[in-house]
């Protein structure tokens, strides 16, 4: 008899991302159109065969620098700069939290350039149009998606015990809710010491 993981490696890429996404979005109660789950997979994919220098950039110049170029170019590299941004905040969000004093750069640089995709979509057309309501979705509710990822991340990457060390650590140092909601999500009942001293 196989065991689970030789039959995820045999099964297309796709099929197991989309497998993911959709059991990820019920149990984070994140209620989207189809073509947003699908958009989502379609990053997945992308991001396991991406190099290491694509996600080393300067987010916020390179958001300044696309204002500057031609429509198309400008498409391209806004739809760069929003997928990685999602990715590397659902994905690696321990990762950056640990780097960076706050993760609501990626969030802006993210949600932004999708809202600009969004835009830049219904005036030329780069997407036929039909992708726009995708990328405003994932620009309106960028955190949500965040979580999806995020729940991927920690259910089937970091699911181990040294990774929920690390997380219940963080979550010991800022205990914000994100920390607290991936915890709990791991079977994780943080509790302040502080706050249950009598």
């Amino acid at each position: 008899m196989a065991d689970k993981d030789s039959t995820l490696i045999s099964q297309p890429t796709g099929e197991v991302f989309h497998d993911l996404v959709v059991e990820a979005m019920t149990s984070e109660a994140v209620s989207s159109p189809r073509e947003t789950g699908y958009y989502l997979v379609t990053v997945l994919q992308r991001f396991v065969r991406t190099t290491p220098g694509e996600l080393e950039k300067v987010f916020g110049v390179e958001l300044l620098k696309a204002g500057n170029e031609p429509p198309v170019t400008r498409y391209v590299q806004l739809k760069s700069l929003a997928d990685s941004s999602l990715f590397l905040s659902g994905i690696f969000l321990d990762h950056l939290e640990s780097r960076l004093p706050t993760t609501e750069y990626f969030f802006d640089i993210g949600s932004r350039a999708y809202l600009d995709l969004g835009s830049l979509d219904r005036k030329i057309g780069c997407g036929e149009g039909e992708i726009a309501p995708v990328y405003l979705e994932l620009s309106q509710h960028f955190d949500a998606y965040v979580r999806v990822l995020s729940h991927i991340a920690d259910s089937t990457l970091f699911n181990d015990t040294e990774s929920r060390m690390r997380l219940y650590k963080a979550w010991a140092e800022d205990s914000n809710d994100r920390y607290t909601h991936r915890l709990m999500r791991s079977g994780v009942l943080p509790v302040d010491g502080e706050k249950t001293r009598h």
